[in-house]
């Protein structure tokens, strides 16, 4: 059966109640099936709200289609069934525009192909394991980024998953990105990255990346550098091909395709596939919300950043396997008290949540976020000497006081 006759089965089959409308997405049917979908996965929906907007032919279809089952075909799994036949008409409708193309001998943009692709074959490829076939014991949770910052207050970063950053502009948000992937690139001599750039060129991000890193020259042939993509597909099908072991997104506003909720959560969620598929790290640089600027910058600096304070969308949150916060006090009399404050400037790297625990719940060498390292300015932002000459994570806590002066002794 194609997409039009399993759209009927599977619909009549909801509409009789033996199988829940909650089981199916509306977008797999096709007209005016989902839209009696849509009606009947609303609390309290009878037939009769159905019949007022899908016509009675249609359900007698319906109705007959299952009727002439007559039994068979109980055991099949008619939604898989049917989100087969959508995503083989989706991709039937995919490929036609390509073929056109080369039929009339237009240029193909190819990588979206390879993309389209590779999606499919992951998605096939994905399946049951038994759980004694899974090999883990090569396995950890974290492992070190060559950054002290952060190795030597919460021991490391996820080996998988979504890194979120976020902060007010100009705190260096990318310019800690930058820090990280030069260590990483020193620690694993033979792991490559790639860093996304969505507001300059690759030539003015490389010539910058190289006026505030020196050592990142030792490794220019294990780092690429993009400055012209257009969306997360394109994305993701780059990095698919170079098969690199660190990604950096810089950063998330600028490649969603309008400013709502439902766009930053449907890049989150392909952020999240690439590093579940792929099995590596994603950084990706975020805005905080309007409030949240309001209240932590220039005179109004009255708070630290928290975990929901990124802009748009709670997905930013829910996806991080670590999320950090980055936060400059400029010297003010800060009345939050989250987190000591001093008379200097400092620079806060707060780790607000960690997906699979923190690393000392593993490691009793390791501290046990959440909390903050906190640095003092340097030249090269983000390499700075921590606070008192030790790096230690303060826990936030009720009714912190001032630190004095930096002195490099342990306050």
């Amino acid at each position: 059966m194609d997409k039009r006759d399993l759209s009927e089965v599977v619909f009549g089959l909801c509409l009789e109640q033996r199988i829940p409308a909650t089981m199916v997405n509306p977008a797999w049917f096709s007209e005016p099936y989902d839209v009696g979908i849509e009606i009947l996965q609303k609390k309290g929906a009878t037939r009769e709200d159905v019949a007022k907007v899908v016509a009675s032919s249609y359900l007698n279809d319906a109705h007959e289609s299952v009727k002439r089952m007559n039994g068979l075909g109980e055991q099949l799994d008619w939604p898989k069934t049917l989100k087969d036949a959508y995503e083989a008409s989706e991709d039937a409708h995919f490929y036609k525009k390509i073929v056109k193309q080369l039929e009339e001998n237009k240029p193909v943009d190819w990588l979206p192909v390879y993309g389209h692709i590779s999606s499919r074959i992951a998605n096939q490829s994905s399946g049951l394991s038994k759980a004694s076939d899974i090999k883990e014991d090569n396995y950890y949770p974290f492992h070190a980024s060559g950054y002290d910052a952060i190795d030597k207050t919460i021991g490391g970063i996820p080996t998988d998953g979504p890194i979120i950053i976020y902060g007010d502009t100009g705190v260096g948000k990318s310019t800690f990105a930058i820090n990280i992937i030069d260590k990483l690139l020193h620690q694993y001599p033979t792991k490559t990255a790639a860093i996304y750039t969505l507001e300059m060129s690759a030539e003015h991000y490389k010539w910058r990346a190289k006026n505030m890193y020196s050592t990142l020259s030792e490794v220019w042939d294990r780092l690429y550098i993009s400055g012209s993509v257009k969306d997360i597909e394109e994305l993701v099908a780059e990095i698919t091909v170079k098969k690199v072991d660190y990604v950096v997104l810089d950063d998330l506003d600028n490649i969603v395709k309008e400013q709502a909720a439902s766009e930053y959560e449907r890049v989150f969620r392909r952020v999240k596939e690439v590093c579940r598929f792929m099995k590596i790290p994603f950084f990706v640089l975020c805005q905080p919300n309007r409030m949240s600027k309001i209240a932590t910058q220039g005179s109004e600096n009255t708070r630290f950043l928290t975990k929901y304070d990124i802009a748009w969308s709670g997905a930013g949150e829910n996806s991080a396997a670590l999320l950090i916060a980055l936060q400059k006090t400029n010297a003010m009399d800060m009345s939050a008290e989250t987190f000591p404050t001093t008379d200097e400037d400092m620079f806060y790297m707060m780790f607000w949540k960690s997906r699979d625990g923190w690393p000392g719940n593993y490691d009793n060498k390791s501290q046990i976020g959440p909390g903050a390292a906190i640095m003092l300015p340097s030249k090269q932002m983000w390499r700075g000497t921590p606070y008192s000459g030790k790096w230690r994570l303060w826990p936030p806590t009720a009714g912190t006081k001032k630190m004095g002066k930096s002195n490099n002794k342990d306050k």
